[in-house]
């Protein structure tokens, strides 16, 4: 009855089968699925749930309306080379700044032509997703945070994330968050969990071997 939040799908999927095969090993025959799912899957599931805000943007439009922008205003930059995925890469490093609580620097002085050029490209983006009326994917932690904090959406009693070794500040303050509400946050496997919702991974103990390679 805990929800599992993981780190990516392959873990999710992974954790999955090892609790239905802990299942058949006890002799049922039918169980209740567990909620074991992505963490930004389970943050698209509260947002929509709480049907309080615009719909989130998803994958493709927000490729669309990167490449839009970059193409938009490429004439207009001197010294950056525009080639092919530079719109996929520009996404890419506006969602880490985003995830790391990072801003655009005002002054320009100490950027570089293409750090100058990231920041007109995502003023362009969240004017336009503005204008459609979506939310961001890179913005969804600290939106449905705030919907915590207010009230809007019920923290579970307990939680459990799996595959984090590292956290970012945006879900560290998400996870703060959750625990000010009084949700018992429990990491897998860094922490022991305790026996009402362990979960039981099979034993990974073995040989190791160690083969020096020419390349």
């Amino acid at each position: 009855g805990v929800p599992v939040l993981t780190v990516n799908a392959r873990l999710s999927r992974y954790i999955g089968r090892v609790y239905d095969l802990r299942m058949r090993q006890e002799g049922k025959l039918l169980w209740q699925t567990p909620l074991i799912l992505p963490l930004d899957s389970w943050m698209e599931r509260l947002w929509d749930g709480a049907a309080s805000g615009p719909p989130l943007l998803d994958g493709l439009r927000a490729g669309a309306l990167w490449e839009k922008a970059v193409s938009g205003v490429a004439g207009a930059l001197d010294g950056v080379l525009i080639t092919r995925g530079v719109a996929q890469s520009a996404y890419e490093a506006y969602s880490l700044l985003k995830e790391y609580s990072i801003g655009f620097a005002q002054g320009e002085i100490y950027l570089t032509e293409e750090a100058k050029a990231l920041g007109k490209w995502a003023g362009i983006y969240e004017e336009e997703i503005r204008r459609l009326g979506f939310i961001d994917r890179a913005s969804l932690v600290d939106m449905v945070t705030g919907l915590i904090d207010r009230g809007k959406v019920s923290s579970p009693p307990a939680l459990v994330l799996a595959g984090f070794d590292e956290l970012t500040p945006m879900t560290a303050s998400f996870i703060t968050g959750l625990e000010k509400k009084g949700t018992e946050v429990v990491f897998l496997p860094s922490a022991p969990l305790k026996p009402d919702f362990a979960v039981s991974l099979p034993d990974m103990s073995g040989r190791l071997i160690v083969r020096p390679c020419a390349d």
